[in-house]
């Protein structure tokens, strides 16, 4: 629940509640990959140095990188903005 909190408000543009709500799912679930990788990316354009310890301690976790999952285009685009062009970015 807290890391679907986060993603909404990282979409949101609401980084520093992202950034609460994913350290809150690492206090939780410290071995858990996934949150260190999501905290990473909640960072990635504030504090990219914070971004690559997060990155690097949850490859520590799951060598194998974040789980792979698969995600539409149209999933993309229902997230899309004008300031995150994500999809078109891929194209």
């Amino acid at each position: 629940m807290v890391r679907r909190e986060g993603l909404l408000a990282l979409l949101a543009t609401r980084k520093p509640e992202a950034e609460r709500c994913y350290a809150r799912a690492i206090r939780s679930s410290p071995q858990a990959a996934t949150g260190w990788f999501d905290l990473a990316a909640a960072h990635q354009y504030s504090d990219q140095s914070a971004a690559i310890r997060y990155y690097r301690h949850g490859l520590k976790l799951r060598p194998s990188g974040a789980a792979a999952q698969p995600v539409s285009y149209t999933h993309l685009r229902a997230h899309e903005t004008l300031r995150y062009l994500v999809c078109r970015l891929l194209l």
